[in-house]
Parts: structure tokens; C-alpha cells; sequence
């Protein structure tokens, strides 16, 4: 039987251990050795994200551990590249005040 045809049958097996395997499997769930390529389709991983919602992630990370000064770099770049983006002004807002205090800058 040819590496194709053990794939796509029912009794495809791992040639490295002999473990009989799925039909969708990429690798050898027993001893790890890849038994076919991933298609395409294969790839459920989460969707992609922009730039602006892991700098949001961030930011706002950056604010719940007090570092308030990379929050407002974070949330300024949001902006800079999303101008409409409300949440980000919101946090920037709350970031600049927490600079603000802790500076004591009356700006």
C-alpha cells in the first residue's frame, strides 16, 4: 500500500511504530512522526489579530500592574493608527491622569 492510500484508508499506520491512525492526523499520535503535511484547511488556530488589539491587550496590562507610562505609549499608538478607536482614548485618558498623580503634574 502506498504512503496515499494507507493515509486515506482506514487502516493507515505510522510507519516509524505501526499505531494505526486517523485520517486527518498529521502526526503519529504514539510516537510523534509526521505521517502526512498539514493542508490548508487544517489550520484552526485562532484568527488572526491587528496590531491595534495586541497593543490594546497591552495597554491594558500595562495598567492593571501600575506601569502607567507604557500604557500611555501603548494606547498612543492605537490611536495613531486608529483615531476613531474610543476604548483606547478612554484608557489613554485614565493613564495620562494616573501620570498625571503620581508626577504631580498639574497639566
Amino acid at each position: 500500500m502506498s504512503p496515499e492510500e494507507t493515509i486515506k484508508g482506514l487502516s493507515a499506520r505510522c510507519a516509524r511504530c505501526g499505531r494505526r491512525l486517523d485520517p486527518e492526523d498529521v502526526f503519529c499520535g504514539h510516537c510523534g512522526k509526521r505521517v502526512r503535511e498539514p493542508a490548508a484547511s487544517d489550520d484552526h488556530t485562532l484568527e488572526p489579530m491587528k496590531l491595534t488589539d495586541v497593543l490594546m491587550g497591552l495597554g491594558i496590562v500595562c495598567l492593571r500592574k501600575g506601569d502607567y507610562f507604557k500604557a500611555v505609549e501603548k494606547f498612543e499608538k492605537i490611536i495613531a493608527a486608529d483615531p476613531g478607536n474610543h476604548k483606547a482614548r478612554e484608557l489613554l485618558f485614565r493613564a495620562r491622569r494616573a501620570v498625571r498623580d503620581i508626577t504631580g503634574d498639574s497639566r
